[in-house]
């Protein structure tokens, strides 16, 4: 591990969770493609680097500020360009944040507080904007870069507000909608000059060829080929393997969304390190991940079974338990999964999801959940956790688990007169002889349900 001072962007799409909702895995693959064809040519010719991609989202890294900024201002000319003669809902709306320091570098990933600054800037930047932080403004060559300062952000997690600066709009100058609409938000300025230089290279191709055979290594190792990218996809299943799911993660991170066959393979090893995570207790980290895979793919059944574990960790079970109807509504097969059972579990110990718990419980894990609500029933100090256990119970045929007489005798104890009047229905039904006692010494002290008591004690002698 490595620290270096460097420029820290992320692309985000406004949107992007909503509309893959709406699309097939084809269509979210196609879109993604599509954003890697103008995101990835761009930050290269900056002199920029693709640190990782979560979903839609694009991490980069420049050595210069000021090349960070010029690249996100023709970032989002170029998505202009591609969005003329679509609608409002079919155009391509990216939000970019940029923040520059001292950061620390392990395996190609970054880490550290600018990124954690660059990524809280980018959830208060607008679509189709470019925020930067005080930091980027003031180490950067603001000479033909137009700028103004928007305001203080008090931002999740950053213990200082944080002054942010935005790069100004040049179509916004004009006074006409539809000159607005049509010229280039940032004036164009940066993506000719990246237009320039691809027009320098190929017109002096021939120059070049002689460096290519240098170059062509440094780049190899730089971005890999497609053709290697199932190297990768084999190093996240060994970081597995090893258990090791921070560098299978990251291992995983490197596999652009182009490669949308080895992002497909790599998913299952992605799932395993969340899974090492979340027994190791790193819950935050867990749920990063899976969110990311949500992300990229709303209806992954095992990602949903993962979302709904950790939910239960974080006590949020009403979220935990939805999670695993989705995921189980997906894949009933995982319905055999044992880690099901402790979040049903805490959902019947919960008055606010014990019926989500046992509406569960009858779809999905019915013989699984048997030796759990035994012992609930038996162990619980809540009457009515007891009383929905033993009816569930009683309604997968296992009433034979279910001491119908102990739980009616523990109710004469309670304070309210129909709970005690529906256990002496219960004893009288059952006719045990165990109940003759305690009917007779509740039917001697004056309450609500005395002369019941010793009536139903009567009836039982009978039997």
């Amino acid at each position: 591990m490595r620290t270096e001072t460097l420029a820290i962007v992320f692309t985000d799409i406004k949107g992007y969770t909503a509309a893959t909702s709406s699309q097939t895995h084809v269509q979210n693959a196609r879109l993604l493609k599509s954003i890697a064809k103008i995101v990835v040519p761009i930050v290269k010719a900056f002199d920029g680097r693709v640190v990782k991609t979560i979903g839609d989202a694009y991490m980069l890294v420049f050595r210069s500020p000021t090349d960070a900024v010029r690249c996100s201002l023709a970032i989002q000319d170029r998505l202009h360009q591609e969005n003329q003669g679509k609608s409002e809902n079919d155009g391509t709306h990216v939000r970019i944040a940029c923040n520059v320091g001292e950061v620390r570098v392990h395996r190609g990933d970054v880490f550290g507080e600018p990124v954690n600054i660059a990524s809280r800037i980018e959830t208060v930047t607008p679509a189709d904007e470019v925020y930067i932080s005080e930091a980027m403004w003031l180490t950067m060559n603001r000479s033909d870069l137009s700028l103004e300062r928007v305001g203080e952000y008090d931002l999740k997690g950053i213990p200082e507000p944080v002054t942010v600066y935005r790069a100004r709009r040049f179509a916004d100058a004009s006074d006409d909608p539809e000159q607005r609409k049509k010229a280039l938000p940032f004036g164009g300025k940066q993506i000719a000059l990246w237009q320039r230089q691809q027009w320098v290279r190929r017109a002096n191709l021939g120059a070049w060829i002689f460096a290519v055979v240098g170059l062509t290594f440094a780049a190899y190792l730089r971005y890999r080929p497609e053709s290697d990218y199932s190297a990768i996809v084999q190093a996240a299943k060994a970081a597995v393997e090893q258990n090791n799911p921070t560098d299978a993660i990251a291992r995983a991170g490197e596999i652009p969304p182009s490669a949308v066959q080895e992002r497909t393979l790599v998913r299952r090893y992605r799932r395993q390190a969340a899974q090492q995570l979340y027994e190791r207790g790193e819950i935050d980290t867990a749920r990063s991940e899976i969110d990311a895979l949500l992300g990229e793919d709303a209806r992954d059944a095992d990602a949903l079974l993962l979302r709904g574990l950790l939910l239960a960790k974080k006590d949020d079970l009403r979220g935990a338990i939805q999670a695993l109807n989705d995921a189980l509504k997906l894949n009933p097969a995982l319905s055999t999964k044992p880690e099901l059972i402790p979040v049903v579990v805490k959902g019947y110990n919960d008055p606010a999801t014990r019926k989500a718990a046992d509406a569960f419980v009858e779809a999905y894990v019915r013989d699984q959940a048997v030796p759990a609500l035994t012992r609930l029933m038996q162990t619980s100090q809540e009457r009515s956790v007891r009383m929905t256990a033993a009816a569930r119970l009683e309604k997968l045929g296992a009433g034979q688990e279910v001491d119908w007489v102990l739980l009616a005798l523990d109710d004469l104890k309670s304070t309210s007169c129909k709970t005690k009047k529906l256990a002496i229905q219960r004893l009288i039904a059952e006719g045990d002889e165990r109940a003759v006692g305690p009917l007779m010494k509740l039917g001697e002290t004056k309450n609500c349900v005395s002369q019941v008591a010793l009536k139903a004690a009567e009836t039982i002698m009978g039997k």
